[in-house]
């Protein structure tokens, strides 16, 4: 994001351009508006995080039992959120409808590098293309905001489209012979 929204927007082809505005426009048709928080601690963390989990239980992955309101990731969470918020560090984008989160975006930003760690959208709005245009949103936040790297962390098929090259990483494991 050095260069800002446009820069990066203008390294995107034609057809992911044409694509998030198609979303874009459903979103605002929808009555879909975004809030963007920079979390702190206590209980105002505490409440984001019950919406955040609130939001998990109905999307794709939590309807599967493979989101972050289960096991190893909610614990990690429940761990993460504290020390961030604690340190000013969590911000939250969350999309709302009538005063309702249906979807959300958070992570960690120190300086001009912000860390996107997990987002979700409830499943029923799934043919808006909202996860595109939060993750739209937080970029512009981000942009805005002075942040110049937004890491999307691990490789996925769908990161490939909102990141630029980065740094790829090896993981090794060694053993001892016997």
């Amino acid at each position: 994001l050095e260069d800002g929204l446009d820069g990066w927007l203008a390294r995107r082809s034609a057809s992911f351009r044409r694509n998030l505005r198609s979303a874009q426009r459903r979103t605002q048709d929808e009555s879909v508006e975004f809030r963007w928080i920079e979390v702190e601690a206590g209980e105002s963390a505490e409440a984001h995080f019950r919406t955040v989990l609130d939001v998990e239980a109905r999307s794709w992955k939590g309807i599967r039992g493979e989101g972050a309101g289960d096991g190893p990731m909610l614990d990690f969470y429940l761990q993460l959120w504290p020390k961030l918020s604690g340190e000013g560090r969590l911000r939250l984008l969350l999309a709302e409808r009538d005063g309702v989160a249906v979807g959300y975006l958070h992570g960690g930003q120190v300086g001009d590098h912000f860390r996107g760690l997990q987002f979700s959208f409830d499943h029923a709005f799934a043919h808006l293309g909202l996860g595109n245009v939060m993750q739209y949103q937080a970029l512009s936040q981000l942009a805005a905001s002075g942040v110049e790297r937004y890491d999307l962390g691990s490789y996925s098929d769908y990161k490939a489209r909102w990141g630029d090259d980065g740094l790829e990483t090896v993981g090794l494991f060694m053993a001892p012979r016997s």
